[in-house]
């Protein structure tokens, strides 16, 4: 590769004592060298801060940045705004990549000058040693601006979420102005706010299809996920994210009653898998699982949603939640919580069969 232009790796980092060292040996050792690795520790409390040093004692790519716990969007920003990359890519801190993931994503954005280069990742479940790939939506293929309307912007409302990692970008398409007008303290589909920006003012995407980036599954269980009070963060920041798609709708020229509706039922999709989570959670009593989602029924924002549905909408749906849905939709709290509680406990009594 004649043109070596420098490529910037950003790691956010936050309690990963555990995986960091794998996922900085995956950067390090990556085959394209003209790197700028920036690890931007978070607030974390671990030992992952040292971790980082020693790596960086012999390896001068290796940038540290240090701060108090902003949340990881507000890291992102933090890497695009240090960034002296040509181009820059995200990689979580608990995951790995390909050792030649960079230089094949690379050579494909010069050869098709891409602005954003897209490839398949798997889901690494070490615990049960299974995994699972994550499909991408097109196979080997340009697709230019003037076809976005057609084929990338619905995949935002109908088709999988465009995930912020696995994609190496070409730092000067980003437009630093509205990434960083962006509301900073969002963690829950935090990848799909910063892509909808992103996605604004890039040309052109190529999906890659080679699996090239290892997504660390969460090896804790349901009732181990968040505490309460990060569960209630979450229902507000799926519908505060997911509702900003019925205004880039209009801004596409793609406003009509079908991908609204699309729209809504992605909404109540994301809401579930929240609720999921709440009504599973040992930490509080049935009373604070109610009052906490009568409190989403009553959001203005959900209101909207439910709206723009009739029942029949969810009964169309394919879904192994369409109960649950269903009962979100009618506003029914203590059949949504029961039938969340029932779901959980019907997907790990199937999980232990499958696995013994």
């Amino acid at each position: 590769m004649k043109n070596k232009p420098l490529v910037s790796i950003v790691i956010p980092v936050y309690n990963v004592e555990k995986y960091i060292e794998q996922c900085l040996n995956s950067v390090v050792n990556q085959t394209y060298k003209n790197l700028e690795i920036i690890t931007i520790i978070d607030g974390s409390k671990d030992k992952s801060e040292a971790i980082v040093e020693e790596f960086a004692k012999k390896d001068n790519r290796i940038r540290i940045i240090s701060r108090e716990n902003q949340g990881l969007l507000s890291t992102r920003i933090e890497g695009i705004k240090k960034c002296k990359g040509e181009y820059i890519i995200f990689v979580d801190s608990d995951d790995w990549i390909n050792l030649s993931m960079i230089e094949e994503m690379l050579n494909i954005a010069l050869q098709t000058k891409a602005d954003l280069v897209k490839c398949s990742a798997v889901e690494e479940n070490i615990q049960k040693g299974k995994q699972r790939i994550i499909p991408l939506p097109f196979e080997d293929v340009l697709i230019t601006k003037e076809k976005f309307k057609e084929k990338i912007y619905p995949l935002f409302f109908k088709g999988k979420n465009l995930y912020i990692c696995a994609q190496l970008i070409r730092t000067a398409a980003i437009n630093i102005t509205n990434i960083n007008e962006l509301q900073k303290n969002i963690n829950c589909a935090e990848d799909v706010y910063a892509n909808l920006t992103i996605y604004e003012t890039i040309n052109s995407v190529y999906f890659l299809n080679k699996t090239l980036y290892h997504y660390r599954s969460n090896p804790e269980g349901i009732t181990k996920d968040p505490n309460i009070a990060t569960l209630e963060r979450n229902l507000k920041e799926v519908l505060f994210v997911y509702n900003k798609i019925f205004d880039k709708l209009i801004y596409w020229e793609m406003d009509n009653i079908e991908n609204r509706k699309a729209t809504s039922l992605k909404i109540l999709e994301k809401l579930s898998a929240v609720l999921i989570k709440i009504a599973n959670n040992n930490q509080v009593n049935f009373k604070y699982k109610y009052e906490l989602i009568a409190s989403m029924f009553l959001d203005k924002k959900f209101i909207a949603v439910i709206n723009i549905l009739n029942v029949n909408d969810i009964k169309s749906i394919k879904s192994k939640r369409k109960i649950i849905l269903l009962n979100m939709y009618k506003q029914n709290i203590r059949r949504s919580i029961i039938c969340s509680k029932l779901f959980y406990r019907i997907r790990m009594f199937r999980n232990f069969i499958l696995n013994h």
